[in-house]
């Protein structure tokens, strides 16, 4: 039963303002009533409904696993679609494609937008593989897929076609771009883009299988070879087989550990095939285009090989800013030790952008020793040699380095320092947790404030009972920035902070219309106390209800 008003909380009890009939069975039923809403322990609880985000159609929950796709060929030659969200335990039926389908591609990053690849189209689906349309316009017959998902909006498109060679998109195929170099078409003769993947540890890391053709008086010859870009698909490194093979490659997987390699099929079993990182691959270093530089030392930070260190080294003033950046981050990649004791005095080169390099191989390195110069680079350098600074701290992410990442709190304007801090405190994540929930109690309320902004973009659940003490601050600033925070967080203990509910949960329907909102709004701590006084006045009223009880009536009728 819900009680709707006031009236009606009269109606059930049986007690009326002009009765003084007081009947046992009236007393029992209060003493009920009481009971009923003294056995809601605790007193001051309260009964929360999560609140589900609208989800649009097709669009899987936000604590759900990566949808993934499958499909099975009708007789008729279309193509059902299903679709899974619980890692392929069910599947559901999504839409049908009116062609048979050979591949299915999805965003990593957008799960609803998906490709279909058929023998001779293309097709797009937004909603989940619900309703598709074709790509109008595609460079030629397609014989490939593939899609990574970090390149925003829509993704980056990858294109295997079977004359023309290899083609990228970033609005879903509405244009097309030919790559460029070794993966573009060739003169009189044709290029077949067979098979293409991308690495599952690095989404710019991509493989192809090209079938070159060439027809000669002699007839038609045709070579296979395999390729790989490390900066998603500017540039092509050709890969080194065991054999060339004289069918097309049409299937490759990526290696789960080294991103330079691949398996491929063949008809005597499978076949390792890898990029070959050496000295003469690292004549790359040299080459007049940067972007070609940028590729070399990123590949040569994938393998790992500590034998080119020193040529890297040399390097780093590399004029270019993205090929001098890749040379510092490969440096780091390689893992060795001995480059920290090098590195360190680069952090007082008198360029600042050699400073920022050293800064980002030390980060790579995890050198513990280059924390102290990283935080004073932080706080005193220039805008790119601190942003620089702070992410290096945050790939460290040790408690000395999240702590020289709080430091900038301190900084009451938005300076590039506390910028490049916040934005390297949420790159870190939960690493970082610890020390920005410590600086909550630091004496200023810049700083306090500023800490529990941050909180509110690391959204950590443990900091939930830290962030509502502070809704008590005495400055507005900080209980402004503690509120919003919470609700970032938005879980129930979240909401809760933010809205305690009242205790009197039998009446709680009853008082928007009996009562004013600001007496329903009364805060929990109100609501327990006079409930606790309720409960004692209507149970002493209640005994004394029964002691008094109605008195007897003479033979004459007379009290």
């Amino acid at each position: 039963m819900i009680v709707q008003n006031a009236s009606q909380v009269h109606k059930i009890v049986g007690i009326h303002a002009d009765s003084r009939q007081i009947t046992p069975m009236r007393v029992m039923f209060c003493l009920a009533l009481c009971a009923l809403i003294g056995s809601m322990a605790p007193i001051a609880a309260a009964s929360h409904r999560d609140a589900t985000v609208p989800q649009q159609a097709g669009t899987p929950a936000l604590d759900a696993p990566q949808a993934t796709y499958r499909y099975t060929s009708q007789t008729d030659g279309t193509t059902q679609v299903q679709r899974s969200t619980d890692g392929g335990r069910t599947w559901a039926d999504a839409g049908m494609v009116p062609e048979r389908v050979l591949q299915l591609v999805s965003n990593p990053m957008n799960d609803t937008v998906v490709f279909a690849r058929t023998g001779a189209n293309l097709w797009h689906s937004e909603t989940g593989g619900v309703n598709w349309a074709s790509v109008a316009s595609l460079p030629g017959r397609p014989l490939a897929l593939a899609m990574t998902g970090h390149s925003d909006p829509s993704g980056l498109l990858f294109l295997g076609t079977d004359t023309q060679g290899l083609y990228t998109s970033l609005n879903g195929g509405e244009t097309w771009q030919a790559a460029g170099g070794r993966l573009s078409q060739v003169g009189a003769g044709s290029l077949a883009i067979n098979a293409l993947a991308v690495s599952p540890g690095d989404e710019q890391v991509v493989y192809a299988t090209a079938t070159f053709s060439m027809a000669t008086p002699q007839g038609l010859h045709s070579i296979q070879l395999a390729f790989i870009s490390v900066d998603d698909g500017r540039h092509w490194f050709e890969m080194t087989p065991a054999q060339h093979l004289d069918q097309s490659i049409a299937q490759m997987t990526p290696l789960v550990g080294p991103l330079l390699a691949v398996l491929i099929p063949t008809p005597h079993g499978t076949q390792v095939v890898g990029l070959d990182v050496g000295l003469a691959f690292a004549t790359g270093l040299s080459d007049p285009d940067p972007g070609m530089r940028a590729a070399t030392a990123r590949a040569i930070g994938f393998s790992h090989d500590r034998a080119l260190l020193p040529i890297l080294l040399l390097d780093l003033r590399d004029p270019d800013l993205l090929a001098g950046d890749q040379v510092a981050e490969a440096i780091g990649r390689l893992g060795d030790a001995s480059a920290v004791p090098l590195l360190m005095p680069a952090l007082s080169d008198t360029d600042e952008i050699i400073r920022a390099r050293a800064a980002t191989a030390l980060g790579w390195l995890h050198a513990e020793e280059a924390i102290p110069s990283l935080s004073a680079m932080l706080r005193h350098d220039g805008p790119w040699a601190s942003r620089h600074a702070a992410e290096a701290l945050a790939t460290i992410g040790t408690p000395a380095a999240m702590a020289g990442l709080t430091a900038p709190l301190a900084d009451q304007p938005m300076t590039p320092a506390r910028h490049a801090a916040m934005g390297a405190l949420e790159r870190a994540g939960q690493p970082a947790v610890a020390a920005v929930v410590a600086a909550l109690n630091d004496s200023s309320a810049v700083v306090r404030t500023n800490a529990a902004e941050m909180l509110g973009w690391l959204k950590p659940a443990s900091a939930v009972a830290d962030l509502a003490r502070l809704l008590s601050d005495p400055d507005p600033a900080v209980q402004a920035q503690a509120a919003w925070a919470l609700g970032e967080i938005n879980t129930e203990p979240a909401r809760l902070a933010l809205n305690p509910a009242p205790v009197a949960l039998l009446v709680a329907p009853v008082l928007p219309a009996v009562l004013p909102r600001a007496i329903a709004d009364v805060p929990a701590d109100t609501w327990t106390l006079t409930a606790m006084v309720a409960l004692l006045v209507l149970g002493l009223l209640a005994i004394v209800l029964i002691w008094k009880g109605p008195r007897p009536t003479s033979h004459l009728g007379h009290t």
